[in-house]
Formats: structure tokens, sequence, C-alpha cells
């Protein structure tokens, strides 16, 4: 894609047998020279983004992305050379892959609406600098950190070495 990928305001249902969740949106192994952003989107099923290459931007800025029984976003092995967001009241119901993802700039984790919903996998992952809250945090056993690599907090993000501990203590208990 020579630009932009943007989905802003719409719906993708895509229900599979015995009413399971399929695909929504596959943009698997693509090139993107621009930014992608899924603004108060939508999603029943899975929206795959696996080994994408984005040039500019990943924002899910007021997203819905429902797979509450698999991958509500497979974003494994993507590399974005600037910032991803998660903001703006998002919601994921399911899991949201990131396992080998490399993020150029930061990784914003803030506004989640649905902790309870979420299993956050960033295994083997790569950041630059962490934008998160407390409430944002998924619920204890899941998060996935195994591997996981970053450069530094920013400042408005929790920093303090207790503060982390909590963070790291919400890993599902066989990576403890």
């Amino acid at each position: 894609i020579g630009s932009d990928l943007a989905f802003e305001g719409g719906q993708i249902q895509n229900m599979g047998k015995d009413n399971l969740a399929a695909d929504a949106l596959v943009a698997e192994m693509m090139e993107i020279k621009g930014s992608v952003f899924l603004r108060k989107f939508k999603a029943e099923g899975q929206v795959n983004l696996m080994a994408t290459r984005v040039r500019g931007n990943f924002e899910c800025s007021g997203c819905h992305l429902n797979n509450p029984k698999g991958l509500a976003l497979n974003a494994e092995r993507i590399n974005v050379e600037g910032n991803v967001a998660f903001n703006g009241d998002f919601k994921i119901e399911g899991e949201m892959k990131m396992m080998g993802a490399v993020v150029g700039q930061y990784f914003q984790w803030q506004g989640l609406k649905s902790r309870e919903t979420v299993t956050l996998n960033l295994q083997h992952a790569k950041v630059g600098s962490i934008i998160d809250e407390v409430k944002s945090w998924p619920e204890k056993g899941k998060l996935r950190l195994d591997g996981f690599v970053y450069d530094n907090f920013h400042h408005i993000s929790p920093i303090s070495a207790k503060e982390r501990l909590k963070w790291l203590h919400r890993q599902s208990s066989e990576q403890l």
C-alpha cells in the first residue's frame, strides 16, 4: 500500500462456523508505506497484521476488537518504524498478540476499557519507550512478557520499581 491504511468509524463482522469469529480483516505480510489507523473501528473476528511492515505509525484509537475465543489482533512479527498507540477508550475482547514485534519509537497502552477481557502478548517484542497506565494493565495471568525488550518508560508512565514489579506479577504463572 503506497500510503495509509485507514478504517475510521466502520465495522467489519465475520462470524464463522458455529458462531465463532473468523478473519475480519487480513493485511498479513504487507508493506504499508504510510500509517495504519483503526479509529472508532469495530471488528467482530480477527484483525490480522502478522509480519506486516508499517513505515509510519499504527494507531488503534477508540476501537473495539472482538474475538473472545481467539486472537482479536494478530500483530505477530509486525514491524512499525514509528509509534504504536492503543488509546482513546479502546476495547479488546480476546488475545492481542505482538510476539516478535518491532516498534521503532513508543508503544502506548492507555485508555483500555476492558482489562478483564484482553490478553496482551508482548513476548520477544522490542519497543522504544513504553507509555502506559496502571488502570489499563491486563488482569493477572493475562500479560505475557517473556523476552520483551524496551528502551525506557516514558516519564508519564508508572516508573517506580514497586509499580513495575506489580506489572511483572500480572504475567501468567508459568512465566514467573
